[in-house]
């Protein structure tokens, strides 16, 4: 969100720590959370998949980047989700102050995050990507206010268009015979499907 030259700045303190790499060292964290979910759909009979998997994967995955404890889960969903509400157009006037005041307290807690995060000698900094904005901070490479700025970017990659990606990805699964079995046999193929995905069942 922001015009040069800030915007290489925030880039070269970012895209390190952003790494493939980085996502891909969560990915057993990721798998077993995402297993403990299904299989409460499982033993339950079914249920609602979107609410009980799809909306909540990314959410645990930005909790872990932004070094955010497993309580946090659900606010992080929640407030995740708010901006594709406040961009919908579908709510009235009652309803965007509802939403502006959630996005307020999302703000407050973000600063407070960061803030703690700044308190700590960097030796004593976790390597979350929180940690990461607080030594730009500290070194003066961005403001207080960008680095709020930035964390409540990144808690978007918890929202609406990742949910519906790994909703859509279901749905195509479902809808193409023999494409489940396949990228069984074939997780090589996962990484084509995820683009095909993205091509065919756009989020937005």
């Amino acid at each position: 969100t922001a015009d040069e030259p800030g915007h290489a700045v925030q880039r070269r303190l970012l895209m390190p720590p952003l790494k493939a790499s980085r996502v891909l060292g969560l990915e057993a964290q990721i798998r077993d959370f995402a297993r403990a979910r299904v299989a409460a759909l499982v033993a339950d009979g079914g249920g609602e998949w979107c609410g009980a998997v799809a909306g909540v994967v990314p959410a645990f995955v930005v909790a872990r980047l932004l070094g955010l404890g497993d309580e946090r889960l659900e606010t992080v969903r929640r407030w995740a989700m708010r901006g594709g509400d406040m961009l919908g157009g579908l709510i009235d006037a009652a309803g965007m102050q509802r939403l502006a005041t959630e996005n307020a307290a999302m703000h407050a807690f973000l600063a407070a995050h960061l803030q703690a995060h700044l308190a700590r000698a960097p030796g004593e900094r976790d390597d979350s990507l929180t940690a990461t904005v607080a030594s730009g901070v500290a070194a003066d490479a961005i403001t207080f206010e960008q680095g709020v700025g930035i964390l409540v970017v990144l808690f978007g990659a918890a929202g609406e268009s990742t949910a519906a990606l790994v909703e859509m990805s279901l749905r195509l699964m479902l809808r193409t015979p023999g494409l489940q079995a396949r990228l069984r046999r074939e997780p090589a193929a996962l990484e084509a499907f995820v683009e095909e995905a993205l091509r065919l069942e756009s989020p937005f």
